[in-house]
């Protein structure tokens, strides 16, 4: 079976629909690991790890093939509150608290073993790119990331870099018109790959200054939260399976609309 390694992205999420507040496991790296894992893939998550470990955690722990990273208080696990509002999504509240004390130092020596490493924004694209780098240095075959709208703002100029250290790039609409200009300007260096979502609009699969357009999937959209990692997740188990990146994300786009469909990871668990 295929692995990957996702670095960084395990957090207690409240999410706020329809004015309710309901607590969950989340971070783009559990929503990335589940999302391989429904794919056929194995997943290791290198992240703080909670002891205790909180009750909204223990079914997708369970899903891993192991989490990795250092032991911390689970009082201590990053926390954010999310409002949807359409395909918006309004950080209300964040505290990055353990993930941010995450360093490369601690990765393991020997990445070789693994098919794909991801990298999550981790809340800062210079520690993101010092993953990366030290990836490299570790003997990762294959490098793929994503980046965080605030931290684009902030660090656009570090978002490229990160862009071109990786073999695999995902972002949104909105990140992809900061990052480029315009949705028609994305394009990716020879021999990479990017993936812009687009919500309901669906997916582009960019290839040097192709862009395909893969369509959206029809969903009941009960809560959006993960939408891009789910899809991130699936369509790195996809091209791990050897498929071409346009099935890979048409693979995705289908198991993103099923995780939309339940609150948190849920669809992500009973699937």
């Amino acid at each position: 079976m295929t692995q990957l390694l996702v670095i960084g992205g395990a957090s207690l999420d409240t999410l706020v629909l329809n004015d309710q507040k309901i607590t969950s496991a989340g971070g783009g790296g559990i929503y990335t690991c589940l999302a391989a894992i429904c794919s056929g893939a194995d997943a290791t998550l290198f992240a703080p790890k909670p002891e205790p470990m909180p009750v909204e955690f223990v079914e997708a722990a369970s899903r891993l093939k192991a989490w990795t990273g250092p032991v911390i208080p689970a009082g201590r696990m990053p926390r954010f509150e999310i409002e949807h509002r359409g395909d918006k999504a309004n950080y209300r509240k964040a505290f990055n608290d353990a993930e941010a004390e995450l360093t490369a130092a601690q990765l393991p020596a020997d990445l070789s073993r693994y098919d794909f490493v991801h990298v999550t924004p981790l809340g800062d694209s210079q520690r993101q790119q010092e993953f990366l780098r030290a990836c490299r240095e570790r003997g990762a075959r294959r490098l793929s990331a994503g980046t965080y709208l605030c931290t684009l703002r902030e660090q656009p100029e570090v978002v490229r870099q990160n862009m071109a250290l990786a073999d695999v790039f995902f972002m949104n609409e909105e990140e992809a018109c900061l990052l480029f200009g315009a949705l028609d300007k994305v394009n990716s260096t020879a021999g990479k790959l990017v993936f812009v979502t687009l919500g309901a609009k669906g997916a582009l699969v960019v290839q040097g200054n192709k862009q395909t357009l893969v369509d959206a999937v029809h969903a009941d959209v009960v809560d959006p939260t993960g939408a891009g990692d789910s899809f991130c997740g699936a369509v790195l188990a996809g091209l791990m399976d050897s498929l071409t990146p346009i099935m890979a994300a048409k693979k995705a786009s289908a198991l993103a609309a099923e995780a939309i469909g339940a609150i948190g990871i849920e669809g992500l668990l009973f699937k």
